[in-house]
C-alpha cells in the first residue's frame, strides 16, 4: 500500500492544486495560439484526445492529453458520482502519477502541469521522442528471430521493473499494453521505457467483477466469477506485450472463452503447440516456434500461463520464489539473464 495514501486522496490534492492555479488557466487558450503549436494526434481512449504543444521560445515539446469538462468534472468526487460505472477514472490516473513524481519513480512520465478553460482540462507531460511501443512494433524493420531479441530484450527488462516495482509499492496498472508504454531516447541514446494511462489502477491486489484493460491483454481469470490477483493480470499483460515485441503480432484477439479460436486452442492444448502450429505474421511461410528462441518461449510460456496460480511473476516480495512450491520469478529465466550493457540499445 502506498503508505495510507489512497488514489482519491492523491486526486484530490492533485485538484487542490490545480485550483490554485486559477488564474493562470484561463490564459491556456491565448497562450496556446500565441506561443504553442498545438496538433491533435488521434482520438484516446474514453473522450481524451493526445496532441502535443511547442513552446517557441526553447522549443520545448509536451504531451497534452485533452479532457472535456463536461467528462471529467472538477475532481475525482464529482466525477465518481456522474460517472460511476466508468472503468477509466481520469482523476486516479493524475493523483496516481503525482504520487509517483513524489517517490522520484523512474519509469513514469514528469506532471508538468494541469490547465483548464471553459471547455477543456489539459494534462501535459513530456513528449516522449519515440512514440510507443505500438509504434515501434509497427515500424520494427528487424524480423522475428535472434537480432530482434537482442534489440527487445533491454527494453522488456525495463518493462517488467517498472511493472515488478509499482507493485512493490502497492499499485496494480491493470491497463499495461503497447499503446501505455512509451519510448524515448536517454541522453546515451539508449531507449527510456515510461508508463501511463493509470486510469484503471488500483491499490486493490485482490479484485472481483472489475474486468479491465484492452481485450488481448486480459488475463483470462478476469472474466470469472471468482477474486483475481490483479498483480498476476499486470504480468499476463506484460506477457502478451512480450510476444507482441517479439513477433508483431498478438497471441489472440481476446481471452473469454469461446471468443477467439487461438485462445481456445491454446486453453486446450497448450502454448507449445500453438507455436507449432501458428505461422508468423512477419513471415508467413514460417512458424513461430522456428523464429524465438527456445529461451523467449519458455519465458512467453510462463507469463502467459492460463492459470494465475502457475503463472511466472516479476520477483515481487509478495510472492515466494525461494520456497520448494515457490512460484517462479521472470528473472530466473534464461532470456533474462543474457540482459547486458554488451547488448545493442538501438530502437530499431
Amino acid at each position: 500500500m502506498l503508505h495510507g495514501v489512497t488514489a482519491s486522496d492523491s486526486a484530490a490534492a492533485v485538484r487542490s492544486r490545480y485550483s490554485r492555479w486559477w488564474g493562470d488557466l484561463h490564459r491556456f487558450a491565448s497562450i496556446a495560439s500565441e506561443k504553442f503549436r498545438y496538433a491533435v494526434r488521434e482520438p484516446g481512449k474514453s473522450r481524451a484526445l493526445v496532441g502535443s504543444v511547442e513552446r517557441k521560445a526553447d522549443n520545448l515539446t509536451l504531451a497534452v492529453k485533452r479532457l472535456p469538462n463536461r467528462w471529467i468534472k472538477t475532481g475525482h468526487g464529482e466525477f465518481a458520482k456522474s460517472s460511476p460505472q466508468s472503468s477509466e477514472k481520469p482523476w486516479v490516473d493524475i493523483g496516481m502519477l503525482r504520487y509517483l513524481n513524489a517517490l522520484g519513480f523512474p519509469h513514469v512520465c514528469d506532471l508538468m502541469g494541469i490547465f483548464r478553460d471553459d471547455d477543456f482540462t489539459y494534462v501535459a507531460t513530456p513528449l516522449a521522442t519515440e512514440g510507443d511501443l505500438f509504434h515501434w512494433v509497427e515500424h520494427a524493420s528487424c524480423p522475428p528471430g535472434k537480432e530482434r531479441e537482442s534489440i527487445i530484450r533491454p527494453m522488456m527488462v525495463q518493462v517488467f521493473s517498472a511493472v515488478k516495482e509499482l507493485h512493490e509499492i502497492g499499485i496494480a496498472h491493470r491497463d499495461i499494453s503497447l499503446e501505455n508504454i512509451l519510448l524515448t531516447r536517454r541522453p546515451d541514446g539508449g531507449p527510456q521505457i515510461k508508463v501511463i494511462d493509470f486510469g484503471m489502477a488500483t491499490l486493490s491486489q485482490r479484485c472481483s467483477a472489475e474486468v479491465r484493460g484492452k481485450q488481448a491483454y486480459q488475463a483470462p481469470e478476469m472474466h470469472t466469477d471468482i477474486e483475481y490477483d490483479a498483480f498476476l493480470a499486470d504480468i499476463f499483460a506484460a506477457g502478451v506485450v512480450l510476444y507482441a515485441m517479439a513477433l508483431s503480432d498478438y497471441p489472440w484477439t481476446c481471452t473469454r472463452a469461446g471468443s477467439c479460436s487461438m485462445f481456445d486452442f491454446i486453453h486446450s492444448w497448450g502454448f507449445p503447440e500453438f507455436i507449432k502450429n501458428r505461422k508468423c505474421r512477419a513471415a508467413s511461410k514460417t512458424y513461430i516456434v522456428q523464429v524465438l528462441s527456445p529461451s523467449l518461449c519458455e519465458l512467453v510460456e510462463g507469463l502467459l500461463e492460463l492459470h494465475p496460480e502457475e503463472r511466472f511473476c516479476l520477483g515481487e516480495s509478495c510472492f515466494d520464489v525461494q520456497g520448494p512450491n515457490g512460484r517462479w520469478s521472470a528473472w530466473d529465466m534464461a532470456w533474462m539473464k543474457r540482459a547486458n550493457s554488451r547488448e545493442t540499445c538501438a530502437l530499431w
